[in-house]
């Protein structure tokens, strides 16, 4: 466990160096302000609060030891934390009040690809910089027809990396000539990892021999 702390509180703590130096930038840290406002987008209750419940202790151990150090530059670090609830309207609708109402310079999050995908049209709107965790879809930083969103940022692979590794591991490592996959329609990243895994197991010779979607949430599968 306290391995598993130290890797959070690293990976945290090189997100939160890289949204301070790229907010520096941004707003020039001007006008006598001693405080810089971080958001960080997470859950807390709901299907997903496994992974904010653990997060936040992580991140705000890091920030409580910026400030105990001096801060950056002189500016102490506040960290703004609201609960998606691990709904999309909720992470889209608390990050508008992060950015109009807390006036936060950078966000941390979200975790899961159908909230960064929304969040990159605002981040870029807003001109504040967002940097997810693992949203891993490809259009959580890019766009559909292939433009770079310029202030949406990540920190972990993308699924076409997922699906190749997870093809080529079933296919070469385990010998298996065969799949068939179970995909969650509404989730991004499943349907990512459903469209490379298929592709790049096909390539290598693999059949798909069946393919069935449904919703999380359901529990009627006749």
């Amino acid at each position: 466990m306290e391995k598993a702390m130290l890797s959070s509180t690293k990976r945290f703590g090189m997100v939160l160096i890289f949204l301070l130096v790229l907010s520096s930038f941004l707003t020039g840290c001007g006008g006598g302000e001693k405080v810089l406002k971080i958001g960080f987008l997470t859950e807390q209750t709901g299907s997903e609060a496994y992974v904010g419940q653990a997060s936040i202790p992580a991140l705000q151990d890091y920030v409580d030891k910026i400030n105990a150090d001096g801060g950056i530059g002189g500016y102490k670090l506040q960290l703004i934390v609201y609960d998606t609830r691990s709904e999309v309207p909720d992470a889209v609708s608390v990050t508008k009040r992060m950015i109009d109402q807390d006036k936060v310079v950078a966000i941390i999050g979200p975790d899961w690809s159908a909230a960064g995908i929304p969040i990159a049209d605002i981040a870029d709107a807003s001109k504040i910089p967002v940097v997810a965790t693992t949203a891993s879809n490809i259009n959580v930083t890019v766009t559909e027809d292939g433009k770079l969103h310029p202030y949406m940022f990540r920190v972990c692979f993308i699924d076409p990396y997922q699906g190749y590794a997870q093809a080529d591991f079933a296919y070469n490592k385990l010998g298996l000539r065969k799949a068939a996959l179970l995909t969650d329609v509404a989730s991004p990243y499943t349907v990512g990892l459903h469209q490379f895994f298929e592709k790049h197991f096909v390539e290598l010779g693999g059949q798909i021999v069946a393919s069935e979607g449904y919703s999380g949430g359901d529990t009627e599968f006749r």
